[in-house]
């Protein structure tokens, strides 16, 4: 039985990328539990709308929700260079991760690293602080990059532009569930000048403030 569903939303021209993103899944230790959901975004409409599709997919081909085919969702963007235990140790973060008073853990997240950064922009690491509620309501520490528990998992809001990670992670606290943090790198991933860490000022804003009032942030 499969235990974890990789799910991987990517544009028509990005063929090379995402080949090398399924290289280094297919690299894990774990391979063997990973089944890959790939959903090609030719009309563009939004990461939010391709990640979600990957997830209606893999639910129509197993619809018996009695019996989940996977017990976890991992989200993978194109151009990710996974580290070869990244799967094995975030299963291992899950299987053993205690809830802390009233929390459930939900999913499991762990730091990542850019590479060829221009110069004045840190390499990283990234997403290297432990989860804490008051954080996640202050900003977004936890990485897209995340095992999620299938039984646990909400839609991104495809409304959103960007930081639809931040928007369902908020979601999940606000339903008491938590993230557990795994030590050590995860993956690298490419610097982008269009990214949403590096590019993109307005937008980001906008959807930061749009983001604070849906979940009442700010007062």
């Amino acid at each position: 039985m499969k235990q974890v569903t990789v799910v991987i939303p990517t544009l028509p021209e990005r063929a090379a990328e995402l080949e090398q993103t399924c290289l280094t899944l297919q690299a894990q230790t774990l391979a063997h539990l990973l089944e890959i959901v790939i959903v090609v975004d030719t009309e563009r409409r939004g990461q939010g709308w391709a990640r979600n599709q990957g997830v209606s997919t893999a639910a129509r081909i197993w619809p018996d929700t009695s019996v989940i085919h996977s017990p976890y969702l991992l989200f993978s963007d194109d151009d990710i260079h996974w580290h070869p235990t990244a799967v094995e140790r975030l299963l291992v973060g899950m299987a053993t991760a205690r809830g802390r008073d009233a929390w459930v853990p939900a999913y499991a997240y762990g730091s990542y690293r850019l590479t060829g950064c221009p110069v004045g922009v840190s390499p990283g690491p990234y997403c290297t602080e432990s989860w804490s509620w008051s954080l996640l309501k202050r900003r977004n520490f936890v990485s897209t990059m995340s095992l999620i528990r299938w039984d646990s998992f909400m839609y991104f809001d495809e409304s959103l532009p960007m930081l639809e990670d931040w928007d369902l992670w908020l979601e999940l606290g606000s339903r008491g569930l938590s993230g557990v943090q795994v030590k050590g790198e995860l993956f690298t991933t490419p610097y982008r000048v269009d990214g949403v860490t590096f590019g993109k000022e307005g937008m980001l804003g906008r959807t930061i403030a749009t983001i604070q009032r849906k979940h009442r942030l700010v007062a």
